[in-house]
């Protein structure tokens, strides 16, 4: 009996989310759709060739975006990067990226524009990566250049990222390209792979067990760091490997002592990156009164103020030696 009334529970549940629509419901298209195509191995790339203008932000403001043969921004279409040039790498999602500002006021373009700064600039940022699409990303483009230094963004949003590769459990009303690969760490520390990216329109799942996937992650237990930890640590191991310099910038706007996710008091934010060995940009550092306020109107990434700061912070920091042992361990 009790069976029974499962099943029928079960059953019911299940039409009345397909007749609600509920729970992924698309209604609203996040801006990289435009720009982007199916990755089996990433999820998403950017289409190489594609110029494309987007509206951002309360005022619509009007944005040109363009990319290059391998689907990296450029400033302008058809511009083509040295390859023999010494190069910095910079990777991450949409702040990386320089979303919803021109090329010239991300601080991509600004570090390309800065004077005398010795190094060219790629920037291999993609709007929703995590860490693990910015590692596979980086690793597909690293040879085409000659690489001095990587610098890769990190958001704690990353470590949620990381931790799921359907995107519609963080944004259930939104309409996504694809899935993201999703890795786990072996009892070795080593990565694997665990489920390979596809196409939402592949997708054929039950509602209940999406529904039931959506509270876990919405309700559930935090994620686990451990997993974004890895993927850094590799990220670092793969860039100092072959003899070019990795930062990591870790960009909050959050001035205070809260933190996108609610770890316990010296767990979260920088405390993630704590012990790996890294050379670390902290943009708290010294931040204005109104750190947190320097972003686009009606859109929470960074204005173009912001992306300055970045800028002048990274060049200083790129044109000086690396950080010793003892400050990159910080």
């Amino acid at each position: 009996m009790f069976l029974a009334a499962t099943l029928l529970f079960g059953a019911l549940a299940e039409l009345g989310l397909r007749a609600t629509g509920r729970p992924f419901q698309a209604r609203w298209t996040p801006s990289e759709n435009a720009l982007a195509q199916f990755d089996p191995e990433i999820g998403w790339t950017y289409i190489p060739g594609r110029s494309h203008v987007r509206a951002f932000g309360r005022d619509r403001r009007q944005v040109a975006i363009h990319f290059d043969a391998i689907g990296a921004r450029v400033g302008s279409p058809g511009q083509i990067s040295d390859p023999a040039a010494p190069t910095v790498l910079l990777v991450g999602c949409s702040y990386t990226f320089g979303h919803g500002l021109p090329y010239e006021e991300t601080f991509a373009g600004r570090m390309a524009a800065h004077p005398g700064f010795p190094l060219q600039v790629v920037n291999l940022g993609v709007q929703g990566y995590g860490t693990d699409q910015a590692l596979l990303w980086l690793e597909r483009n690293y040879a085409r250049f000659n690489v001095k230094a990587v610098v890769y963004t990190f958001l704690e949003d990353h470590v949620t990222r990381n931790a799921n590769d359907d995107r519609r459990l963080l944004y259930p009303d939104a309409r996504f390209i694809a899935t993201k690969p999703l890795y786990g760490v072996g009892r070795d520390g080593a990565l694997y792979l665990r489920r390979a990216p596809r196409r939402i329109e592949e997708i054929h799942s039950l509602r209940l067990w999406d529904w039931m996937r959506l509270l876990w992650v919405q309700r559930g237990p935090l994620p686990d760091r451990d997993l974004t930890r890895a993927l850094i640590a590799e990220m670092r191991r793969f860039v100092e490997g072959r003899g070019a310099r990795f930062l990591v910038v870790n960009w909050d706007q959050e001035i205070d002592e809260r933190t996108f996710l609610p770890y316990p008091p010296g767990q979260g934010r920088i405390a993630i990156l704590e012990g790996l060995g890294l050379e670390i940009l902290d943009t708290r550092a010294g931040a204005p009164p109104d750190w947190d306020r320097w972003t686009i109107p009606g859109d929470p990434h960074p204005d173009a103020r912001a992306h300055a700061r970045v800028a002048a912070l990274l060049a200083q920091r790129l044109e000086a030696a690396p950080a010793d042992e003892a400050q990159q361990a910080r």
